[in-house]
């Protein structure tokens, strides 16, 4: 199994998470692989630091295969090393992360014209790997809604018109561009997400995949009404509960593709108090989210597609499954356990 979404912190963040943390609840939950996000600090952009991630994983001695993206920004040297880097390094850097709206870090990509600039650019250069992105339309947003002492409002500062516009344009910019390799949209969070990446899939005149979080398969926004809810803030936000049913469905009947964490640890003080960071540990409940999709009727066939097959398709890779039959219901390590709010 591989998850293609974790942020594994270290380096001027190792007080949240560290990689040989990461890494040993991946193994410990039955992973073979993951896939590390860029916007740590300092940023994985260029050669120097991803050669420092690299060894720095490596010096885990981990037998979990650690994938790296490096980030895109509107600079055409950095693009052009991103690129070279790629073709030197993969299969370890596995890919591109487009941050097309503001999230944890300031590696962003927001307006329109310089998103279109980042794919002309890959397009010229013969990119033909993945590009994940997270799309929030930033423009969209209402941030005067957002009040912390109401966590619920976190999710009308950041709607869903939001990441459903930002989904429009990315999949229209890549198209336009004829873009050749594969644009992954991460952590969708709406029906409305899904249906225009499904209306793009008929055309097949563009790769495009999706990948849902746990968080977003089984929490909803309600349950920020509960005491410490800023716990749950998550960018994309949690959505209502009837939105949420909805994801829930359409992961199985399989219109979604990947199943992701998105883990981000935090320190439950940055969570509690300024600057209430979004983003929650999640590896540690992996295994039994598995054991809910069996719950609700998901065959092994499906759950291999979703945590392994469709991961490999995408990333054009081969990691084996050897953790198939190795499973670990874990209690959690980290200050705070998100799904904790499913039971109180």
């Amino acid at each position: 199994m591989i998850d293609p979404h974790v942020h594994l912190r270290d380096w001027k963040q190792s007080n949240k998470e560290t990689i040989c943390h990461g890494l040993k609840i991946a193994d410990m939950v039955g992973l073979d692989a993951v896939f590390e996000m860029p916007n740590t600090d300092p940023l994985i952009i260029d050669k120097k630091t991803v050669l420092q991630r690299i060894k720095l994983a490596d010096s885990c001695k981990s037998k979990i295969f650690h994938g790296l993206y490096i980030g895109l920004t509107i600079h055409k040297k950095q693009i052009i090393e991103a690129v070279k880097l790629h073709n030197d390094l993969f299969p370890r850097v596995v890919g591109f992360k487009l941050f097309a709206g503001p999230s944890t870090g300031s590696l962003a990509v927001k307006d329109y014209g310089h998103q279109k600039f980042v794919f002309r650019t890959l397009k010229k250069l013969n990119f033909k790997g993945v590009v994940a992105v997270h799309c929030e339309d930033e423009p969209l947003f209402n941030p005067n809604k957002w009040n912390p002492q109401v966590p619920i409002t976190h999710s009308e500062a950041r709607p869903p018109k939001a990441e459903i516009s930002s989904v429009k344009k990315i999949l229209k910019i890549a198209e336009d561009f004829k873009f050749e390799g594969n644009v992954h949209i991460c952590h969708v969070s709406t029906p409305e997400s899904v249906e225009e990446i499904e209306n793009i899939r008929e055309k097949k005149r563009l790769k495009v995949s999706c990948g849902i979080t746990i968080h977003h398969a089984i929490l909803y926004k309600q349950l920020m009404k509960k005491p410490n809810g800023i716990l749950l803030k998550v960018n994309p936000p949690l959505r209502d509960l009837e939105i949420q049913q909805k994801m829930f469905q359409l992961l199985l009947d399989n219109k979604i593709d990947v199943i992701e964490t998105d883990h981000a640890p935090h320190q439950l003080v940055d969570k509690l108090r300024e600057p209430y960071s979004s983003g929650i540990p999640a590896l540690q409940f992996y295994q039994k989210f598995i054991n809910i999709l069996k719950e609700n009727g998901m065959s092994d066939d499906d759950i291999d597609d979703l945590t392994h097959n469709n991961i490999n398709k995408i990333f054009n890779l081969n990691i084996a499954n050897t953790h198939k039959k190795q499973t670990q219901i874990l209690n959690s390590e980290y200050e705070f356990e998100p799904f904790d709010f499913l039971n109180n």
